[in-house]
């Protein structure tokens, strides 16, 4: 289930699944949702497949970038994230 921020009420309204028909509908309604869906609120809606996908990834990734816990790592994990959210979100759509 997505549930996004009304940017002018700041209450979360949009309920939605994340399967092919309701990222269309989302799509539809947000162009850019993919800017607007949190990272939380997206893994929240993400499948138990998607979730271990998105994990593979992100490790797989931050092993080749040599991850540290500094605040370039930090800046960089978050990037990844917004990466591997895209890209699910277009999977999907797809």
């Amino acid at each position: 289930m997505i549930l996004l921020r009304n940017p002018y009420t700041h209450q979360r309204q949009v309920v939605l699944s994340l399967d092919k028909e309701g990222i269309e509908n989302l799509a539809r309604i947000e162009p850019d949702i993919d800017q607007k869906l949190s990272w939380r609120d997206f893994w929240e809606a993400c499948t138990q497949e998607q979730k271990r996908f998105c994990e593979a990834l992100l490790q797989r990734k931050l092993s080749m970038l040599g991850y540290r816990k500094t605040r370039t790592g930090r800046r960089r994990m978050k990037e990844l994230k917004e990466e591997i959210k895209s890209l699910i979100l277009q999977y999907v759509i797809m």
